[in-house]
């Protein structure tokens, strides 16, 4: 019984290292990339597919420019588009309207003012969010001292 229990356990182990380290990272990857050309590419009214089928252009995120990262045993994705990304999702793959939805691919000049608009917008954001975060702290450190406070009260 060891042995089986010994091989099975390795098993286990393996395969739970290649999920995290290899299959969960790429499913990140290639989910953000068709959400990302969705997006940018058909105004978020469609699907990308690939203008020829049998072409090497695959939904993948730039390395250069994009990171999976595992925070919390999630696994999020951390980077921007450049205007090369964006073009080179306009030259591998077409628009496949959702039904009822208008989605006529971007043009090369649209992307351009898309990717200017949505940098502004995700700065904008950035500081939002960091401002959230340090009122979020300054709130939790008030409660963390009224609650000692409270505590020495007798």
């Amino acid at each position: 019984m060891a042995p089986f229990f010994f091989a099975l356990q390795a098993s286990c182990e393996s395969l739970s290292s290649y999920l995290y380290t290899t299959l969960n990272p790429y499913i990140t990857n290639v989910s953000a990339a068709a959400q990302l050309c969705s997006n940018f590419l058909c105004r978020g009214n469609g699907r990308c597919v690939r203008k020829n089928y049998n072409s090497y252009h695959y939904l993948h995120l730039n390395p250069d420019n994009f990171r999976v990262l595992r925070v919390q045993n999630r696994y999020l994705v951390r980077g921007r588009p450049t205007f090369a990304d964006l073009k080179a999702f306009r030259r591998g793959f077409n628009c496949q309207c959702y039904k009822g939805m208008n989605c006529t691919a971007r043009s090369y000049g649209e992307l351009a003012k898309t990717l200017k608009f949505n940098v502004k917008q995700g700065l904008i954001q950035k500081v939002r969010t960091l401002n959230k975060a340090a009122l979020d702290d300054l709130q939790d450190a008030s409660v963390r001292k009224d609650k000692v406070r409270s505590n020495w009260k007798v």
